[in-house]
């Protein structure tokens, strides 16, 4: 830095005889390095702590004789700009400096260096290691048995307690099995039929008209309003003319039938009631029950069903009112009988 200070600051005696630093401690050093490459000690063109005060042209004024810091010397003018000492870098291009102004050069020795910090973590106490190494081992080993085990309990968790399917798609699987005709021939159901199916629409759009209709209609509901009922089911339904006239057709056919009349006459009714059972495998089986009322010690459980769905086969949907028929009598602790109404 010396041969810098040369090109920056006046002449050696100035350098040495700096200003007391106005809002700064006592500089009692005479040298601004804490340690020297090679271990010598200030030198007599080495700038020494303290403040310089700049002026162009201009001389720096003398200062009160109780402002310097005690140094022998005689104290040397401040020149202007001076000429860069021969083979030093030059200052690199700024702003010119004010036409007065100073510089304070701090004193190292004044400042407490290597402090223990009060607060926070220092990079190299993160990275340490100075623990026990048997205790980081311990460590290592119950965190390994915390990841096993949690890996294990997710595993289980991810199995199902509990299988549900459908009716409908059970009794799709019993018919694939091949006992449905078993299970059908062991527990007899009621097959009921509503004349008139020849010539009127087909497919699964009306069979769910048909469905929706039968489920939000009363059961002593007059014509005018079945046709109503009908025609509103058909809009959500995007059903043609044709579709919706036979729809209420039907629903009126069935209505009229005596079975409903047993059923409007009925002490307990039950429509579009939610029914669950188990089966042997531990599997659970939900379906919805068309119609269940109860008649003097026995309940009656009844399923409509169109002829598109019947054309998948009567038998598999005998079996899955016989089913309905257990489950509400295993519910209701009363005897239980199943009527499938084809219509």
């Amino acid at each position: 830095l010396d041969p810098l200070m040369a090109a920056v600051y006046p002449a050696e005696p100035a350098r040495r005889t700096p200003l007391r630093a106005d809002g700064c401690p006592l500089f009692t050093s005479k040298d601004s390095v804490m340690n020297r490459p090679d271990g010598d000690p200030a030198r007599p063109h080495t700038v020494a702590p303290g403040q310089f005060a700049f002026a162009g042209s201009a001389q720096r004024p003398d200062p009160p004789p109780d402002s310097r810091t005690p140094d022998p010397g005689p104290r040397t003018p401040v020149p202007g700009p001076r000429t860069p000492v021969p083979g030093s870098r030059p200052p690199a291009p700024g702003p010119r400096p004010p036409a007065d102004y100073s510089v304070v050069w701090w004193d190292p020795h004044v400042l407490h260096l290597g402090a223990a910090s009060s607060f926070g973590l220092r990079r190299d106490d993160l990275i340490v290691k100075d623990g026990d190494m048997f205790a980081v081992e311990d460590r290592m080993m119950d965190y390994e048995r915390w990841r096993v085990g949690r890996a294990d309990t997710i595993e289980r968790a991810m199995q199902p307690s509990v299988r549900v399917q459908t009716a409908t798609a059970w009794a799709a699987s019993v018919a694939q099995s091949g006992v449905d005709e078993e299970m059908a021939a062991a527990a007899p159901v009621e097959i009921i039929e509503v004349p008139g199916a020849a010539g009127r629409p087909r497919g699964p759009r009306f069979g769910t008209l048909v469905h929706a209709v039968l489920a939000t209609v009363s059961l002593d509901a007059p014509p005018d309003l079945v046709e109503r009922t009908a025609e509103t089911q058909g809009r959500l339904l995007l059903a043609t003319a044709l579709e919706v006239q036979a729809a209420a057709a039907v629903v009126s056919s069935v209505l009229g039938h005596e079975l409903m009349g047993r059923a409007r006459a009925a002490e307990g009714l039950r429509r579009e009631a939610p029914v669950t059972w188990l089966q042997k495998d531990g599997s659970m089986v939900e379906g919805v029950l068309d119609l269940a009322f109860d008649e003097e010690d026995f309940t009656t459980v009844v399923d409509f069903k169109t002829d598109h769905e019947l054309a998948a086969g009567e038998s598999r949907y005998r079996a899955q009112v016989q089913q309905y028929a257990g489950a509400v009598s295993r519910a209701t602790g009363r005897p239980a009988r199943g009527v499938l109404f084809k219509i």
